[in-house]
């Protein structure tokens, strides 16, 4: 997440009081990754509700409450700094990979189209239907 710089981006992201709040809990905790539940498979553990009903919830409107909220959910002591190892995992990027390969969209645009077309032709089909082609 490249939010180190938010205080020049020229939009709405940049202003973001969730972002923000973010990034400086990261900045003043030493936390260098932030990933969101979308990155997980399986196992999801200790992932932080940061969405807007929490916010409503937990009164947290403004930047102060909100990096609050996160040394809260991240650490048994903040002032000791005791991590909260149900949220905060310490992972060696020795053992960070990347999991499957994906070209760029475009450079086999035409492979692409073909696989999704003949995926949908078959969708619907019976499992016993006999084709014909060409004779």
């Amino acid at each position: 997440m490249l939010a180190a710089m938010f205080d020049i981006v020229s939009n709405e992201l940049g202003k973001n009081s969730k972002i923000k709040a973010l990034n400086r809990f990261m900045e003043e905790s030493g936390i260098e990754v932030v990933q969101f539940a979308s990155c997980v498979k399986v196992g999801l553990q200790g992932a932080i509700d940061f969405d807007d009903e929490t916010i409503e919830e937990q009164n947290l409107y403004n930047e102060d409450k909100m990096v609050e909220y996160l040394r809260n959910q991240c650490f048994k002591d903040w002032k000791q700094r005791t991590e909260n190892p149900i949220v905060v995992h310490q992972i060696s990027y020795k053992d960070w990979g990347i999991q499957q390969a994906t070209p760029e969209h475009l450079i086999d645009h035409v492979q692409l189209v073909g696989t999704q077309i003949r995926k949908l032709i078959r969708q619907d089909m019976e499992d016993n239907a006999e084709i014909q082609f060409n004779g």
